[in-house]
């Protein structure tokens, strides 16, 4: 069975929901009430009662979204249970409510719109809001991002900015009041990380004994409305990088691990320029001579590389060959980011490598785990393809 790991992404499914009125105890500005034959209005019991089975509201938080210095409430609910009314991991949505205060109160809600009108979350969902994109010049715009995640099984990031044109709500708007508006959704199967600006997706593919994942990274661009993740149709535009990479970290060295491919992707992941000496115990005793002068199937010697992309990694797993430590081959595909760039910036190389067991000499008996150690070492280079400049 041959086996490819490769960095392409994956395609969501669309899903439609169905948006409703959900929750809450509503208090209008000042400490009045919205009181009704019954005292206060909650509209959490209102509309699952009236939507038994159907609706199930999971959080209702008061923030300030729009920037006027007033709390909104935003909730979030579930939707579409499975047999039985399970609400467990049932898709999420969620709603704004707003109060108008002129001469007699009015309430205005405003939806979460997300791509192909999916859904925001499953699973567990947090709500915050951050300012970390660029706004600046959109005077309409509020200044902080709504950022709504979800930690299901699918693992969701959604990042709106709420806009208003209207600045009198007593007066009829001559433009609509046009409430959310995406600046992201990101969707991932492992997890999505958030540093600063910098929004990181990773995916795990349905086999991968080496826990390789694919890593994508995405930085926000300039638009109209300030800085966005998402093209004028609303698109989420292309990461400014992807590669294959290890799901949880590097190993710590050769003998962890009994996969020979897991091996040839460490030694060129560990080149970077901060982990570059850990790549040499990859390599079998007769080829360290080479480290770190050589290039080993890349553009540049190592000693010129900054960080190296693995774009896929191929091989046969064969479980009685490895048991037997019988030599391997492993087929990697990399991105060589040479410090200073050059003509060499960008080169893209597949090397065929022929992956062999190393046991350690060991002085007097050896011990059980020292007779059990199978520690893959990157032996010999079988063939060098791709752009100007790749080879042994």
């Amino acid at each position: 069975m041959k086996r490819t790991i490769r960095r392409l992404g994956v395609v969501a499914l669309a899903l439609t929901a169905v948006l409703l009125v959900t929750q809450c105890t509503l208090r209008l500005p000042g400490g009045t009430r919205v009181t009704g034959s019954r005292g206060e209005i909650n509209l959490k019991s209102l509309i699952e009662e009236r939507h038994p089975d159907n609706v199930q509201v999971i959080a209702v938080e008061r923030l300030d979204v729009d920037g006027d210095e007033e709390l909104e409430w935003l909730v979030l609910y579930r939707f579409d249970p499975t047999q039985g009314g399970n609400f467990g991991i049932a898709p999420a949505q969620g709603l704004l409510y707003d109060v108008v205060t002129c001469e007699f109160p009015e309430f205005v809600t405003y939806t979460l719109p997300t791509p192909a009108n999916d859904y925001l979350a499953e699973g567990s969902v947090s709500i915050s809001l951050n300012d970390f994109l660029d706004n600046t010049e959109d005077p309409y715009s509020a200044p902080q991002e709504t950022i709504i995640r979800g930690e299901g099984p699918r693992k969701t990031l959604a990042v709106f900015r709420f806009r208003d044109e209207v600045r009198n709500p007593c007066v009829a708007p001559s433009t609509p009041r046009e409430g959310f508006y995406s600046v992201g959704y990101f969707s991932a199967n492992l997890r999505i990380e958030r540093d600063g600006k910098a929004i990181t997706l990773w995916d795990r593919t349905a086999f991968e004994r080496s826990q390789l994942a694919i890593r994508r990274l995405y930085r926000p661009t300039n638009g109209p409305r300030g800085e966005t993740y998402v093209d004028e149709n609303g698109n989420l535009l292309p990461p400014v990088e992807q590669s294959v990479d290890f799901a949880y970290g590097l190993p710590e060295n050769p003998s962890d691990s009994p996969y020979p491919e897991k091996a040839v992707a460490a030694f060129y992941l560990y080149l970077g320029t901060d982990t570059k000496e850990k790549a040499r115990a990859f390599l079998m005793p007769e080829l360290q001579g080479q480290f770190p002068e050589g290039r080993f199937g890349l553009p540049v010697p190592v000693t010129r590389v900054e960080r190296v992309f693995i774009h896929s990694v191929t091989y046969y797993p064969d479980a009685q060959k490895e048991r037997a430590r019988e030599d391997q081959e492993v087929t990697i595909t990399v991105q060589a980011v040479p410090t200073g760039g050059g003509d060499a910036a960008g080169a893209t190389c597949t090397v065929r490598w022929l992956v062999r067991n190393f046991e350690h000499p060991v002085e007097g008996t050896p011990t059980l785990a020292q007779r059990g150690d199978r520690e893959w070492r990157l032996a010999q280079i079988q063939s060098v393809s791709g752009d100007a400049g790749c080879g042994p």
